[in-house]
Formats: C-alpha cells, structure tokens, sequence
C-alpha cells in the first residue's frame, strides 16, 4: 500500500497532549504508513523547541512557519508554499489556528482534510472566542477526528455528520522511562524558590535531608531515546525504545522503590500519602478544587500532601490559596517537567479535578503507573477511569466529595493496590498506540480512494 504525502499543522511549543499524540502516531506505524511533513510555527526569535525537537527525533520531515503577530495572513501562502513544494495529498490541523490556515488551504487546492478536536479551555475571553471560531471551522473540514465520545457531542452538529472518534492512546515503554529534568528557566513556570525551599511537611514523621530535585529526576542508567531525546542520541541505545518492549522489563511500577528519590529532593516525609495532579495549571483543570478538598482530607489524614507538576496561567493563584489554606508546607508546586515517569512513582493517588476534559493522558499515564484515579465525572473521563474498578469519580467541583474519595483511598492500602493494578490491566488492553495510528492511516486512505485516478487534486496545486 503506497503512503500518502501527509501535511500536519500544530502551532505549540511544548510537548502537551496534541503533540505527544502526534509524536506518539509517527514513532507507532505513522511513519511507516504515510509520509508525513509536519509543519510547527515559530512566533520569536528562531531555535529549537521541545515539540520541533521530538519530531525531527522521529525522522519525520519538519517545516516551519515563520509568524510575525497574532494575526498573520502570511501563514497561508507560506503553508501553500510547503504543500506544493512537498506534494502534500492530505491536510491535517490540531487546533483553532492550524484549523483556520487548513481551511484556507482546502479551499484553495482542494485537498481532503482532516480536523483534529482534542478539547478546549476556557481560562479567558480570549480562549473562550477561540474555541467559538474553531467550532465554526470544523464544519468546513473533510473529517473531524474527536479524541473520545463526550467531546464528540460538543462539536457542533453541522461538523459531528462528518466525525469519527479516534481515543488518545499511550506508550508504554516511552511513558515509564525515566530521564525527568524539572523546567526551571525562565519559561518553566515554576517558582524560583521551588527546588530551593524544604517544605515541613507535617504528620510527626522526621524529615529526609532535602536533594537535588533535577538529579533525583534524571536516571544514568537509561538513555533518554525517542520522543524527548537529543537529536544525537541512537533510537537503538535503550532496550525499551522499541514499541513492542515489555512495559515490566526494566520498570517497577507499584512498589515504593522509586518513591523515595523525587519525595527526599522535594523534603516529603517518608511516611507521607502523597497525592498528586499532573497538568497545566490552568481554571478548567480544577486545581483549586482540590487544594480545598486536600485542605478538608487533612483534617482527617494529617499524613496526606499534595504534588502539583506542571506550569501554566493559575500558578500564582494557586500559591496564594495554597497558603490561606494553610497549606503552604504541604503542597509541593514542581513545575513543569518534561518527563514525568519519576512523578507519577512519588505519588499515592492521581488526582484529576477537571472541570472539563477531552480524552485526559493525565489519566491515562497515571494508571499506566499503577496509581488509583481520583478524577471528575466530567468529558472523556469515564471513558478512561471506570468508578469503583480503576478509580473514584467524583462530581467536577465537589469538594466534599473529592476530600472523601481522598481520606477513603489514604485508609486502604489494599484497595489503592487493587485499583490501580486494574487500571494498568485496562490502559494496556484497550488504549493501544498501534491501534490508533491504524485507524487515522485508514481514514487517510478513506479519503484519498475518490480521487484515485483523477487529477484534478494534483492540477489545482499546479
């Protein structure tokens, strides 16, 4: 079967969930079943990001859009210019900006294209009218792809007649390899006094001499290869860089071995229940919500503190009602971290306090890990956590609720064991990467069969 020239549009940065799916599709049969040119945009001043770097570790073809404001209709003929030049047979966007320069071009060359939903936020005006003029575009788009069925039913009707979902999906061997460097340059979004402060975290248990956070992140013994590596390292040089590597061959994932490297860098006691939230510090992630509910749990389990990684427009906000919640000595902010292996080994509970959520890789990493989930019933979350079998749902926003589902886990070790070893069971059962780069490459075929023999695709890009 021949592979078609595939032209795909992100404008990020960093390597969030859109382009840990995108990288993830190419490393898992992408590559191998289309010839895809990725296209990122660069807004500064020129260089590599953590997304472009993960690309071009994949030896997929990489071009860049060179952005001068907010509002730059240069985007299109430079995006026109790499479709004709690369001979591009399918259009592909993730989010409202690549969707609007994707529209263009299917209008202009008639190409099939391929929409991509993974969720929208809504922390501002600004964000809230971008996902109203995204709705608006997908309707003009070929195929809309949603990332699981609840954000399915919130695209607009006109778009969902011609929407297919495809779940997001995770890499075993990529998600427990070691390797994690915390961020803390100027664009990590941590607090300059975060790696240098020893929290007291109360619960009567004497405190372990505080670490180095970013080498109690990094692992000697496993070469960072594949989706996060230097664009040097060999992609043969980890026995678990292949796809197909046993996920319990170099990786304990629910004992305490791990556990207490990160917890003596960040001076968590030793005995301490550690939850944690793993996302962008963002309103609709609902950590404010759970600050509070860890604030009500503590009162019943003194033991238990809290670990937020990650980074984002709530940072300080969150700071200041960490500490009118008195919890300044019992919440650690890491911020952001690239890799987030090491995270996931400290902790005792996985916490998810979306308010809204697409299909939530939080989730899906965490009981990878063997973590029981304690998540809002909220998107495409239960399609992920299943209440009472893999984890706790509780309404989004409900702090009494989520305070609850904390103190309840914190006095079962058992229950924790066993929820978290059927979450593992199910993530590896039914949210294969291999699976889902099959069924986007079969919707790049679906497209291209009407116009097999025709050359009217190929005259309009002349």
């Amino acid at each position: 079967m021949r592979r078609p020239r595939v032209c795909m549009l992100l404008a990020t940065d960093r390597l969030g969930g859109p382009g840990k799916g995108l990288v993830q599709f190419l490393r898992h049969g992408g590559l191998a079943g289309c010839s895809p040119v990725v296209v990122a945009y660069e807004a500064g001043e020129p260089g590599e990001t953590e997304f472009t770097r993960a690309v071009r570790d994949t030896g997929a073809d990489l071009r860049i859009l060179r952005q001068r404001g907010a509002f730059d209709v240069s985007l299109i003929p430079q995006a026109l210019r790499v479709v004709r030049d690369e001979g591009c047979e399918v259009l592909q966007s993730h989010g409202y900006k690549s969707h609007a320069v994707c529209a263009c071009l299917h209008a202009m060359t008639g190409l099939p294209w391929v929409a991509f939903v993974h969720g929208w936020t809504a922390e501002n005006v600004r964000v809230r009218a971008y996902r109203v003029l995204e709705q608006a575009l997908l309707p003009l788009a070929t195929r809309v792809v949603a990332v699981s069925d609840a954000l399915g039913r919130s695209v607009w009707p006109a778009a969902r007649r011609r929407m297919v979902v495809i779940p997001n999906a995770i890499d075993p061997a990529e998600a427990l390899r070691d390797g994690d460097v915390p961020a803390t340059g100027p664009h990590s979004g941590a607090h300059p006094d975060a790696f240098a402060q020893v929290p007291q975290v109360p619960g009567g248990a004497s405190q372990p001499e505080a670490g180095d956070p970013a080498e109690a992140l990094r692992d000697g013994d496993v070469p960072a290869t594949g989706l996060y590596a230097s664009p040097d390292a060999s992609p043969d040089a980890s026995p678990d860089a292949s796809p197909d590597a046993s996920p319990d061959a170099n990786h304990d994932t629910g004992s305490d071995a791990g556990k207490g490297d990160l917890r003596a860098a960040f001076g968590i006691a030793a005995d301490a229940l550690v939850a944690g939230v793993v996302g962008r510090l963002s309103p609709e992630k609902g950590h404010i919500h759970f600050l509070r509910a860890l604030a009500r749990a503590r009162q019943t389990e003194p033991r238990l503190v809290g670990l937020l990684a990650g980074d984002g427009p709530g940072a300080d906000m969150l700071r200041r009602e960490a500490d009118m919640l008195g919890l300044a000595h019992a919440v650690t902010f890491a911020g952001h971290v690239s890799r987030v292996a090491r995270v996931y080994r400290a902790l005792d509970v996985a916490v998810l306090p979306s308010l809204s959520e697409g299909m939530p890789n939080a989730a899906l990493e965490a009981m990878l890990h063997g973590l029981p989930v304690v998540a809002s019933h909220v998107g495409g979350v239960p399609e992920v956590v299943r209440d009472g079998e893999t984890g706790l749902l509780v309404p989004p926003g409900d702090e009494a609720q989520l305070a609850a589902a904390l103190v309840a886990l914190c006095a079962d070790v058992e229950r924790r064991k066993v929820l978290g070893a059927r979450g593992r069971e199910r993530v590896l059962g039914h949210f294969a990467p291999h699976q889902r780069a099959e069924r986007i490459l079969g919707l790049y075929h679906e497209l291209l069969q009407p116009l097999a023999g025709e050359g009217q695709r190929h005259a309009k890009l002349g």
